[in-house]
């Protein structure tokens, strides 16, 4: 995952950059829109140097435009740093999901494979309980059967044999 340094860095980054295209975009409209001011003033009134007070809407006007111009590029640089922190954060959350899924999968693999193991060892293991309860069931048939002839003839010599002596 994206570590908090690394997003520090890029706002700090991103804030660095967004004050240097401030400072610059203000400049460069405060001197366009002020010297503008002073060659239109210039140029209506026919007077070089123009008037005070046409220094003084030169710089309000200047000013004015400077920070509009500002403001719009503040936001436009704070938007697209905001994006690429997006982008970032959407690409190491993607590739910590790639990495993520290829260990599930691995482990996945192992787990399932130790799954099929253990159930084969069950199987085997469960099949030889029944082969030895098998086993037992046919002896003990085998014994029981003998018994009922046995009580039958043990009663018969008791109770016959006792006839015949008689």
């Amino acid at each position: 995952m994206l570590q908090v340094e690394t997003i520090f860095k890029h706002l700090l980054t991103t804030v660095g950059k967004l004050f240097r295209r401030v400072a610059m975009s203000f400049l460069v409209t405060f001197l366009i829109a002020a010297g503008a001011t002073e060659v239109v003033a210039s140029v209506l009134t026919k007077q070089f140097p123009p008037a005070s007070l046409t220094h003084v809407t030169a710089v309000v006007i200047g000013f004015g435009w400077g920070l509009v111009v500002g403001l719009a590029v503040a936001i436009e640089e704070g938007l697209r740093g905001f994006i690429v922190l997006i982008e970032e954060v959407g690409k190491a959350t993607e590739q910590a999901a790639v990495k993520l899924g290829k260990e599930i999968g691995k482990e996945g693999g192992q787990l399932i494979h130790a799954a099929e193991h253990e159930a084969q060892t069950l199987a085997s293991g469960a099949g030889r309980v029944v082969q030895s309860v098998e086993r037992g069931a046919v002896t003990a048939v085998k014994d029981v059967a003998h018994v009922p002839g046995e009580i039958i003839g043990g009663v018969e010599q008791r109770f016959g044999g006792g006839n015949n002596q008689g």
